[in-house]
């Protein structure tokens, strides 16, 4: 997608008010990561074809956030299973 395409989907309000709405949903009240999330939409929409309506571009968005979000969550879930084989090492250890 050119800038100027880009710009002109930056401007629509609908589209911006949908990103802001939908991170703000899969941010679990984080702002950072609520920011994140935004700047994810943006980028999916960037990847997207010139010339299309507002609802595609919230899809792109949509789809671009959700897959963000999945990322993050995957890292929380192995971080917290390895947190969980350590401590288990760790008592382990101690009884032994």
């Amino acid at each position: 997608m050119e800038t100027t395409d880009f710009m002109a989907v930056y401007n629509d309000c609908q589209v911006k008010d949908f990103i802001h709405r939908a991170a703000r949903r899969y941010s679990k009240r984080d702002s950072i990561f609520w920011q994140d999330l935004v700047e994810e939409g943006w980028i999916g929409i960037s990847k997207a074809s010139p010339q299309r309506t507002a609802p595609h571009y919230c899809k792109c968005a949509f789809r671009a956030i959700k897959a963000a979000y999945m990322r993050d969550w995957r890292f929380e879930q192995k971080e917290a299973e390895a947190l969980k084989r350590l401590l288990q090492r760790i008592e382990s250890e101690h009884d032994a």
